[in-house]
């Protein structure tokens, strides 16, 4: 009974670890959770990115930039900073103080395709920074734009603006450029041409392919006689 004991807390412990570790993980924000978005255009065509790639590990550098005023900006798309904000954040400000504000949180992220054209890029969206002097949470929205001529691992930051604690900061990368999907194509309605060979009273013309037209009984008969 006695190694049977033993073994029954052992697996105990085990598991009390893994949670442990796994709440860790969490915290860490090294399950960042999903790192892809689709846009839908009007017309039907998706566009896909993922971003997945452009997440470092715990304890790598972060993407960084220096704006106009000498702040820096450390940024980790869909993950938390290297740079020690707390709590923990995906876009964190040394100001030339050297002190750390957070810019934006991990789950505050959301995801929009980039306004000039959906082919160019996406918009990352972090909320619930650090607040400022009149209250509001810093934010900051990284505009990461489709460069396919760069071989980089988690983006090269090109430009930083600042507007009273909202923050623009454009990001360029490889992992930016969409997958595009167009919409299958849209049937062609039935002609007059092809309506005439029908028994109008009877029979409807229908698409039974995205190129053939065929003539089919309509439900409401149980049976038709084509002229």
């Amino acid at each position: 009974r006695r190694p049977h004991n033993a073994s029954l807390r052992a697996s105990m412990t085990s598991v009390v670890l893994c949670a442990l570790a796994l709440a860790a993980c969490f915290a860490r924000g090294t399950l960042a959770g999903s790192c892809s978005y689709t846009y839908t255009a009007a017309d039907g065509t998706q566009y896909a990115y993922d971003l997945s790639a452009m997440t470092h590990p715990e304890g790598a550098l972060d993407a960084s930039g220096v704006d106009d005023g000498g702040q820096t900006f450390y940024v980790n798309v869909c993950g938390v900073t290297t740079a020690a904000c707390d709590p923990q954040q995906s876009v964190c400000l040394k100001a030339t103080d050297r002190k750390l504000y957070g810019c934006g949180t991990l789950p505050s992220q959301q995801f929009s395709a980039l306004a000039e054209s959906p082919t160019n890029g996406v918009t990352v969206h972090y909320a619930d920074g650090t607040k400022c002097g009149n209250g509001a949470s810093r934010q900051t929205f990284v505009s990461v734009v489709c460069d396919r001529s760069l071989n980089d691992l988690y983006g090269v930051i090109t430009n930083i603006t600042d507007a009273s604690c909202s923050y623009q900061i454009v990001m360029r990368s490889h992992h930016a450029c969409p997958s595009i999907y167009n919409p299958p194509p849209t049937p062609t309605p039935c002609s007059v041409a092809n309506i005439n060979t029908c028994n109008k009273q009877y029979w409807s013309c229908v698409t039974s392919t995205s190129t053939t037209e065929v003539c089919k009984c309509t439900n409401k008969y149980g049976a038709c006689l084509q002229s």
